[in-house]
């Protein structure tokens, strides 16, 4: 070999040793991406080595994450050098996330050779709610006001250990209405599954379908003094029992009294003459067991939204001072909804929140909205269905109406920032969707279209006032596995009407 040769060989070598090993790659957080709206207060990194030489390996690593788009700028973890090869599931230890908040983070490695790479492209992460405190909404449900009203403070109960089977339930209570004058009185009643209901010892009927909630008028009788209500209830099968019923009375001077189902309620499991008349001595009958309230489950809002949850529109505006520089929706329904923004549909998702154990966790979805909002008027809607949650089928599958819980988080340019979320002031009208379930699909109408719907500026003076539900946020998690989207549409092939 020349001396030349030799020497070439050298200054390549020399140049090999000293150059900049490339920068980490695919960097994730959480097993994404720039992950919009997480909320583990400890995500997890991770990141691969870009080197193709023979036995390249990591021996260390340091990440930074800070709240700038240099994270050394404002650090709020950096882990210094760390000696491992670990490169997948590397969990945060540093200060508390803030919820709601942009975060950046970046990584460097060390080699086999104890060579450093270079820092890896700066990428972020942002959080969501982590919280139940952190949700400016509530959930809120487009409920019949007259029959919320009655049922808002009714329980389900039943006989404490008699239960199902076939076996004779009797409840009642006593109520004394004093000599006021009773302009009108109205009870609802809906038990699980046969039932006869008594006033002052009148059989007034009954029923043997539990999904239904059935009304009586009992202005004419109810008496002066006090009155006796009183239910005689069968449970045929070894599933659920329960009674839920609520007696408003509307006094002649206008003030408004209630009777609803409760642990104040006596009950017995056996024959009892007399039982259904004022006077009667239940001093050795037992306390009603309460089951739970009314619109939890496995009833649901019973009545409500009688056969099933009808889809509807939920809207609200507001007026921004300033345009958007950022802004966040967090949301999520029971049990499927779409979000509109001044008259388009946000995001790309379907059949939204997806399917889980509703008491134990609701997926939440996070959209970056800002360039649907502007300065000035502007609408916020909603579109509402049945899914997993209230398609119209018995059981678990049917538990009262739809739901929607909704935080939009707003900076503005000159940086205030303003939080939108679901709240009394919202109205709800039923959409052309007449019917949707998994297994049918839906019907819609489209003589029932509302041009603008989710448009500023719309009459929405004839919609209803939503009704704000007692759900837990508890259950409220971020999303995390991937959403539902559309991957192809099919072209229709014919059309065919039918003959007259």
């Amino acid at each position: 070999m020349s001396q030349r040769h030799s020497l070439l060989c050298i200054a390549i070598g020399l140049l090999l040793a000293t150059s900049v090993l490339a920068a980490p790659m695919g960097l994730e957080c959480e097993a994404t991406t720039e992950p919009l709206g997480i909320d583990t207060p400890q995500p997890r990194f991770s990141w691969h080595m870009d080197d193709d030489r023979r036995g390249a390996h990591q021996t260390a690593y340091q990440v930074v994450v800070g709240r700038t788009a240099d994270p050394e700028g404002d650090v709020v973890w950096d882990t210094g050098r760390v000696e491992s090869s670990d490169c997948v599931g590397i969990e945060y230890d540093g200060a508390p996330l803030e919820p709601m908040a942009r975060y950046y983070w970046t990584v460097r490695q060390w080699d086999h050779e104890g060579q450093a790479t270079d820092w890896a492209d700066v990428t972020w992460f942002e959080t969501g709610p982590m919280s139940a405190a952190d949700w400016a909404g509530q959930w809120i449900a487009p409920v019949d006001e007259e029959v919320a009203e009655g049922l808002r403070s009714a329980q389900w109960i039943w006989h404490p250990t008699t239960r199902g089977g076939g076996e004779t339930v009797l409840l009642r209570t006593e109520t004394d209405l004093a000599d006021r004058e009773v302009a009108s009185a109205e009870m609802v009643v809906s038990v699980d599954d046969i039932y006869t209901l008594y006033v002052n010892g009148v059989a007034l009927g009954g029923d043997d379908e539990w999904e239904s909630l059935d009304t009586f008028d009992l202005t004419e009788h109810l008496v002066p003094g006090m009155n006796t209500v009183a239910l005689e209830v069968t449970n045929e099968t070894d599933g659920p029992c329960g009674a839920v019923a609520a007696l408003t009375v509307e006094f002649a001077d206008g003030e408004i009294g209630e009777v609803v189902t409760g642990r104040d309620w006596t009950t017995f499991d056996g024959d009892a003459d007399g039982w259904t008349v004022t006077g009667f001595d239940d001093s050795d009958w037992e306390p009603a067991a309460v089951i739970a309230p009314y619109g939890a489950q496995p009833w649901g809002s019973v009545g409500s939204q009688g056969g099933g949850a009808r889809s509807c529109f939920l809207r609200t505006e507001m007026d921004l001072p300033a345009d958007a520089v950022r802004a966040r929706a967090y949301a999520s329904g029971l049990g499927l909804y779409e979000l509109h923004i001044n008259g388009q549909r946000v995001g790309d998702d379907w059949l939204t929140p997806g399917w889980t154990h509703y008491p134990t966790r609701i997926q939440y979805q996070t959209y970056d909205v800002t360039d649907l909002l502007s300065e000035g008027a502007n609408a916020v809607g909603a579109v509402l269905g049945g899914g997993w949650w209230a398609q119209g089928m018995a059981g678990q599958w049917r538990q009262g109406p739809p739901r929607l819980i909704l935080t939009l988080a707003i900076e503005l340019d000159g940086g205030e920032v303003l939080t939108v979320g679901t709240d009394p002031t919202w109205r709800w009208q039923e959409s052309p969707i007449v019917f949707d379930s998994f297994y049918h699909g839906e019907t819609y109408d489209a003589r029932l279209e509302i041009p603008g719907w989710s448009e500023p500026g719309l009459d929405d003076s004839g919609w209803s006032p939503v009704t704000p539900t007692d759900d837990s946020l508890e259950p409220l998690d971020a999303q995390q596995c991937p959403t539902i989207q559309v991957t192809e549409e099919l072209a229709v092939e014919t059309i065919t009407e039918p003959q007259d």
